[in-house]
């Protein structure tokens, strides 16, 4: 199979470099499961040639050049027109799951505000306007500005209500504004870019520090879509995002279940029930996906409500909470769930011929 990175994290294989891709874990996957990865890039696609060049690992890595493999675990970002091209190319002569890792965030919200079992989960939301502004204001006194395609955190905003205006929570500070003057105060801020605005969840807290839940969702060996495992990210201290590239601390959620004063299993349950859900609308929505991460909150009844889907989860949750199974598992199901659509096309193939 193959596994696409982006270049850089190509690049640094065989000095073991590649940031939060635990390359190893693919090895070890592979291995026990008859399944030889290929590390690719898009910048080593060679499309006239129907061949890419990387690394296989077999007592040690190798540097070389292979035919397209016929499934590819899409793990890149296509930020340029020449790579998006080339994703392309391979979309044509392979199958490539999760060949999209990001998606806009209005996008998702309306894909998922069409299955009426999911519906009570979202927060009420809709695009960045100052006529939708002005209206989300005068319906709830916290609210969240988030750019449309974004991660880790960056670029949201908080407002909320105060007896004397608004008071506006940036990344690197805060001010109070009339009712009149947020509009103009936040966008300058944002700019042009596309921003949606979404009614703030009342998170459920962790020594007075709001947090969220990571879940990973992936399909396995027999295709289904099934919870590889869940993890806490409580905020920092001051701050109104949890992501862990913000300061958010990682804590398993038993213990943040626990301390909150929630039934464990039970919220446990109900959070793995809405992410194989969201999972599988998202699944007939969007083309061959297979591998996401979820950040899923909790109020303090325990009820779960859908934040956002990453579409390249990068899973080092599992390992800051020592969740080391876990983690592991996150990068054998993409292995098996490559192997299962494998053989799929070739029990296909055979019955085509006969």
């Amino acid at each position: 199979m193959g596994i696409l990175l982006d270049p850089r994290t190509l690049r640094g294989i065989p000095s073991n470099r590649t940031a939060h891709e635990k390359i190893t874990y693919y090895n070890r996957a592979g291995r026990v499961n008859g399944v030889l990865p290929f590390y690719m890039s898009l910048d080593l696609i060679r499309p006239k040639q129907n061949k890419a060049e990387g690394y296989i690992f077999s007592n040690g890595y190798r540097f070389v050049k292979r035919s397209i493999p016929k499934v590819i675990h899409n793990r890149s970002m296509t930020f340029t027109k020449l790579s998006r091209e080339k994703l392309g190319f391979l979309r044509k002569k392979s199958t490539v799951f999760n060949g999209q890792t990001r998606y806009s965030k209005y996008r998702i919200h309306q894909l998922l505000d069409q299955n009426a079992d999911i519906q009570s989960h979202l927060p009420y939301t809709v695009l960045f306007s100052k006529k939708n502004l002005e209206m989300m204001m005068g319906r709830f006194q916290h609210l969240f500005i988030k750019p449309t395609s974004g991660s880790l955190g960056i670029g949201v905003i908080k407002i909320e209500r105060k007896d004397a205006g608004w008071l506006i929570h940036s990344r690197k500070n805060r001010t109070l504004k009339s009712s009149t003057k947020v509009y103009p105060a936040l966008r300058k801020l944002i700019g042009k870019a596309s921003y949606i605005i979404q009614k703030a969840i009342p998170l459920a807290k962790y020594k007075g520090k709001p947090f969220d839940i990571r879940v990973s969702v992936q399909r396995g060996a027999e295709g289904y879509w099934q919870v590889t495992g869940m993890v806490g990210k409580v905020a920092a201290k001051g701050m109104h995002v949890t992501n862990v590239a913000g300061g958010g601390k990682v804590i398993r959620c038993e213990e943040l279940f626990a301390h909150a004063g929630l039934p464990v299993e039970t919220t446990k349950k109900a959070i793995s029930t809405l992410g194989v859900q969201i999972a599988l609308h998202l699944g007939h929505k969007l083309s061959h996906l297979a591998d996401i991460g979820l950040d899923i909150g909790v109020d303090g009844s325990g009820f779960p409500y859908f934040i956002e889907v990453n579409g390249r989860d990068l899973r080092y949750s599992f390992r800051n909470a020592k969740l080391y199974d876990n983690w592991y598992k996150t990068y054998e199901n993409p292995i098996l769930y490559a192997k299962y659509l494998y053989h799929k096309q070739e029990a296909h193939k055979k019955a085509s011929i006969n």
